[in-house]
């Protein structure tokens, strides 16, 4: 049973900022939970700055930022996203760049932790429908834009896989 809000808003982000490792300038501003729509949505921070330049490293002062959103590993059953305002630098010999951000590779929609899963259970999949539970970034796990069932791929529980065999 939750007490209150505030408490349970400081344990959510005390839990995800432990849970993602982040160290300063990162931090987690806040975790929205939509327990109807299964969704689990983190915010991060990046902080007054300075930043460093991706290229040389060079401290610098923010230039505007982007918003950003990455797909990251279930929360239980509930999808989980991670978003933040992506400070870009102005640095004198490279220019303006997006600093980068330590839980995902440059221009990834994924986190690094759900490419890892994604990618040891492509290479352990017999086939690559028993992969299609994982969905596209713009959807719920399993289903697609054009308002597919969020439960499980074709070839989960009751789908197209199950009927060939039964």
């Amino acid at each position: 049973m939750l007490r209150s809000g505030r408490i349970r808003a400081m344990r959510d982000v005390e839990l995800y900022r432990a849970l993602l490792g982040l160290t300063a300038p990162w931090t987690v501003a806040s975790v929205d939970v939509d327990l109807p729509g299964q969704r689990v949505v983190v915010r991060v921070d990046a902080g007054p700055g300075p930043y460093p330049c991706p290229e040389c490293g060079t401290p610098g002062s923010r230039y505007d930022s982007k918003p950003r959103r990455w797909r990251h590993l279930d929360t239980m059953q509930f999808t989980t996203w991670i978003e933040a305002d992506v400070p870009r630098v102005d640095c004198g010999t490279h220019g303006v760049k997006q600093v980068r951000v330590p839980w995902a590779e440059p221009g990834s929609q994924f986190t690094a932790l759900f490419e890892r899963l994604a990618i040891d259970l492509c290479g352990s999949a017999r086939s690559r429908a028993r992969v299609g539970c994982f969905g596209s970034p713009g959807t719920k796990a399993g289903g697609s834009r054009r308002g597919r069932s969020s439960g499980p791929g074709p070839a989960g529980p009751g789908g197209r896989a199950a009927a060939r065999r039964g």
